[in-house]
Formats: structure tokens, C-alpha cells, sequence
């Protein structure tokens, strides 16, 4: 083997290395205002509303759609109907729910940027519950003291796909049609 040769060798064993490092680096985390160490298990939805005085002050990571937000003088207070979180922290949209929480914050949130519907994260410790109500009926609230919160921006529409009925009729394609053509390309049915 030449010397060069025996230079690159060990070089190329660790490519693969650094290819897959930079690719885990790369990969989109949980965002930082919500990146908080939480309780070691944290309590699930339903175990803080059964016995919130056994949970309180633990810490978690909860999120899902804004129901509504209320400002006082000393407080904001955010309703929150409660989603899984996937693993970057942003509440999946489908599924069932495990309930609603409460989300309350020192700081002034404006119910104009806090929307309804909108998706939220939150990291906080668990400070009890609070009965309100839904309808008519008497609901238990966990309330969540936030030390971080995260707003998410709407994800965008699916793509509108063009439909092209004569697509499959060689007799309405024109005689200059040439399936390759790039102006023909997205208007093939899939």
C-alpha cells in the first residue's frame, strides 16, 4: 500500500461515523423554552387529576389545542384540551384526548396571538386542581405552573393536487402531447 493509502483507510472508516452524527445533530428536538428536566416517571393526565396532592410540584411536559385564554391583573390562565406529544414536543392534532388542563402564567398572553385552536406546549410543575366548568358540567382542571411555554405555528395545507379527466383517454390528448414534458409532468394522476 502506498502512504497516502494509508491515510485515507482509517479516514473513511470513520465517514460513516460523522455522516450519522451529523445526521442526529441535525434532527429537529424539543424546543428550548419547553426543554425542561421533568419528574422521574412524570404523572400521565389522569393520575394528576385523580390525586393531584400526591403530584404537586412535579414537573412535566404537556400540550394540545387552546380552548380559550383568560388575563387577570397577576395572571393569565390558558384552557387547554390536552393532545400526545410527538417526539419534537408538538401536540399531534389527531387522536383522542386524555382531557383539559389549565395553564397559568404570570405573564400577559394576548388572546389575539394565543387563538383558539391554536397548538401549545408547556413544561411546568403541577399545582393541584381546579373544578370549572364545561357546559354544565363540573370539571376537575389540572393546573399546570409554567416555566416554559411554546406556541406553535399552524402547519401548512397538504398540496393541492391537479386532477386531469382525460388523463387516461388517448383519443382527448392533443397530438403534440408528450407524456415527459415538463409542463405535463404534474398534471399525471398519481
Amino acid at each position: 500500500m502506498c502512504e497516502q493509502c494509508q491515510l485515507c483507510v482509517p479516514n473513511m472508516r470513520l465517514t460513516p461515523l460523522l455522516f450519522s452524527l451529523l445526521l442526529l445533530v441535525g434532527c429537529a428536538g424539543v424546543p428550548q423554552a419547553v426543554d425542561h428536566p421533568l419528574s422521574d416517571p412524570p404523572p400521565t393526565f389522569a393520575e394528576a387529576q385523580r390525586a393531584p396532592e400526591q403530584h404537586r410540584g412535579e414537573t412535566v411536559r404537556w400540550g394540545g389545542s387552546i380552548v380559550g385564554v383568560q388575563n387577570a391583573r397577576d395572571r393569565s390562565v390558558v384552557e387547554v384540551v390536552g393532545r400526545p406529544l410527538r417526539r419534537d414536543g408538538r401536540p399531534n392534532d389527531s387522536g383522542s384526548s386524555p382531557g383539559r388542563f389549565l395553564i397559568v402564567t404570570a405573564e400577559f398572553l394576548d388572546p389575539e396571538v394565543y387563538k383558539s385552536g391554536h397548538s401549545i406546549t408547556v413544561a411546568g410543575a403541577l399545582d393541584g386542581v381546579e373544578t370549572g366548568q364545561v357546559g354544565e358540567y363540573d370539571y376537575p382542571y389540572p393546573v399546570v405552573r409554567a416555566r416554559g411555554l411554546h406556541l406553535w405555528e399552524p402547519l401548512p395545507d397538504p398540496a393541492i393536487r391537479h386532477y386531469d379527466p382525460y388523463w387516461d383517454d388517448p383519443w382527448m390528448r392533443p397530438w403534440w402531447y408528450d407524456p415527459w414534458h415538463p409542463y405535463w409532468r404534474h398534471h399525471r394522476r398519481w
